[in-house]
């Protein structure tokens, strides 16, 4: 193939990829929301069909897990469609089991919101739109974190967010999560059992300590009488006198009352 012939080959690529942003555009001005065009560079590295969806409104939660970084190995995956005259291939919608942990599903939803944010950007959304899907976010991580996340916290997120894409991901009120949906999937079942304390060791008590229960009949009579006991001893070493320890009973300086 000649220069010349690549040359036009790329001109009549260009042609189709100008006429569809064209087409976009005008579908943009005609909605009752006002989107900004879909350009080639919005978020690079990101599916375009998803970027697509994502504009209409008919974006699966599932297919979270190809908005990130190395979600290569997701588009492997596809499925044969049987189409009215031929045979069509296209991606397999992702599953909630592909969220292995919640910073899979963290990092995907991130970038979906960031998708938004660039589709959508000032007026073109309601003004707490954004906060209302942040806080949500956050919502899910911290119930991830006392429940099980898979068959807990993740289909409740992927449950939620498919609800809000049928309510209208662009009202804020459709992010707004009822008790009611918590409960369903975050209950005792999903709970998380709480970490067994560790049992300490039982510090070993010294041989000449002794317990407020003895009497001073109990003390080492060998050591109050000024003598030397056999080592070990197992009697306490405290006076008799004044049940004190530091000193023997000959040397005690207290004085005892005499009734």
């Amino acid at each position: 193939m000649t220069a010349t012939e690549r040359a036009i080959i790329m001109a009549k690529k260009i042609e189709v990829m100008d006429a569809q942003i064209q087409m976009l555009n005008r579908q943009a001005a005609a909605a009752p929301v006002a989107r900004p065009p879909i350009e080639e560079e919005v978020d690079e590295g990101t599916p375009k069909e998803e970027i697509l969806r994502i504009w209409k409104g008919k974006f699966s939660p599932e297919n979270l897990i190809r908005l990130r970084q190395d979600a290569v190995q997701f588009d492997t995956e596809r499925e044969f469609v049987p189409g009215e005259t031929s045979l069509r291939v296209r991606l397999s919608r992702g599953k909630v089991s592909d969220f292995k942990t919640v910073a899979m599903w963290d990092e995907g939803f991130s970038t979906y919101l960031a998708i938004l944010l660039y589709l959508f950007p000032g007026d073109a959304a309601p003004v707490d739109l954004f906060p209302t899907m942040l806080a949500w976010q956050m919502e899910i991580k911290a119930l991830a974190m006392s429940y099980d996340w898979q068959g807990g916290a993740a289909d409740l997120a992927i449950s939620f967010h498919r609800s809000a894409m049928d309510a209208g991901h662009l009202r804020p009120e459709a992010w707004r999560m009822t008790e009611r949906w918590v409960k369903k999937w975050c209950n005792h079942s999903t709970e998380r059992s709480a970490p067994a304390t560790p049992t300490l060791p039982r510090k070993r008590t010294a041989t000449n300590a002794f317990p407020t229960t003895l009497s001073t009949s109990d003390f080492c009579r060998t050591f109050n009488g000024g003598g030397t006991c056999r080592s070990p001893c197992v009697r306490p070493h405290r006076c008799s006198r004044c049940e004190k320890p530091g000193h023997r009973a000959t040397t005690c300086t207290l004085v005892l009352n005499k009734v």
